[in-house]
């Protein structure tokens, strides 16, 4: 019985909630750039010693809110020229004290001074659906502390909803994105002329990151050394054809996808189409056993799309952590393989097992199993997912 009321609580607040989100469809305002940004030029400052050399740097194309006496925020609306900020963290306050806006010059200039120092070397992180600004740099900052990334990490940010309910809107807003991704990375590279790209994208930001890494003119893509593609909620089949030019582009590729991803599942729902961070071969939202499985499922092997050369699939189903839909960086050993992964140079992981195909090809597939292996990387449980 109190199952059945928990339930029954459930329905009725959802019915409760759709009329309000009916309506609330029906009254969205353009936000205004004038009315939210004009106090902007005001709330800049530069960039400190300690931010340059240990900090966050972020690019937006979020609409700025600068209004009131707060901090300025990042809101859900466009922007067609990026803005620029920068943050350390953790810090107390967190968002959005811990981040402040900054003027491009002084951006680059505090960039530049710390690709210097690392040897060139920077991560562009791009974020997928349903993420507010705070958890963007939180997850930036998260991944920057499991894999002891020693260069520069660049959030570029994209007006996300933050909302489960706006689905399609950020679909929309992903596609509007890589156009200004593009140019931005364009710039980077012409004002950085060492600088050698590690880019990470997650679930819906890997269209942009594909897209990226397809039409940038090739002497800019050669600065992608290497991509990590995690839970991407892409067409699986459309995905493959992207990575057949991508790969010749990026020498070094690895995507992480996961059998027990409830987020995939749902996207799969609802385009009709499996995505190619689950390798399933069928869609059950409710099969959970795979964990116990000594072997991956079949679909591993056959149901996935053959990719091209240079890719590496890892399937982190065995240790998957809450929803399956950031293990890269919420379980601790995918964290540790996607740290052994850029590594400089890369470092073997003993907790890949190589998946046997049928046809005794050579495909780089793999699973990870839960033996226990070194530690080489700063993967402890402050750096997990706030």
């Amino acid at each position: 019985m109190p199952l059945r009321a928990k339930r029954f609580g459930r329905s009725w607040r959802l019915a409760c909630l759709l009329p309000a989100v009916l309506a609330g469809g029906c009254v969205h305002r353009t936000a205004d750039p004038q009315v939210y940004e004009a106090a902007c030029p005001g709330l800049t400052k530069g960039v400190s010693a300690e931010e340059a050399a240990t900090g966050i740097f972020i690019v937006t194309t979020r609409m700025l809110d600068c209004r009131g006496t707060r901090p300025p925020l990042l809101s859900t609306g466009r922007r067609s020229e990026p803005a620029f900020a920068v943050g350390v963290a953790p810090r107390a306050g967190r968002w959005p004290g811990a981040v402040h806006l900054t003027g491009q010059q002084d951006w680059e200039n505090a960039l530049g001074v710390r690709l210097r120092a690392s040897g060139g070397r920077l991560l562009l992180f791009v974020h997928g659906y349903n993420n507010t600004p705070a958890q963007v740099f939180d997850r930036t900052a998260a991944i920057v502390a499991r894999t002891g990334f020693a260069g520069p990490a660049v959030a570029f940010t994209w007006p996300s909803r933050g909302d489960t309910l706006h689905y399609t809107w950020d679909e929309e807003n992903v596609a509007w994105t890589r156009k200004r991704l593009r140019d931005f990375v364009s710039a980077l590279v012409k004002r950085q002329p060492h600088v050698r790209m590690v880019l990470v994208s997650h679930s819906m930001g890997n269209r942009a990151a594909l897209d990226l890494a397809a039409t940038l003119p090739e002497t800019d893509g050669a600065r992608i050394e290497q991509m990590i593609l995690a839970s991407p909620d892409v067409d699986r089949e459309l995905f493959a054809e992207e990575l057949e030019l991508v790969a010749k582009r990026v020498p070094r590729i690895t995507v992480y996808a996961s059998f027990h991803d409830l987020a995939l599942k749902t996207s799969w729902n609802v385009h009709g189409a499996p995505r190619a961070g689950d390798p399933s071969c069928r869609y059950d939202l409710w099969r959970r056993n795979h964990r116990k499985a000594p072997q991956p499922e079949i679909g591993l092997r056959t149901c996935y799309p053959v990719l091209p050369d240079g890719v590496d699939l890892v399937d982190t189903s065995g240790v998957s952590s809450g929803i399956g839909h950031a293990d890269f960086v919420e379980s601790d050993i995918a964290a540790e393989d996607l740290c052994r992964t850029l590594a400089q140079p890369p470092i073997v992981n003993p907790a890949r097992r190589a998946v046997t195909l049928p046809d005794g090809g050579r495909r780089r597939i793999f699973y990870l199993d839960r033996r226990p292996v070194p530690d080489v990387c700063a993967t402890g449980a402050t750096a997990r997912r706030r």
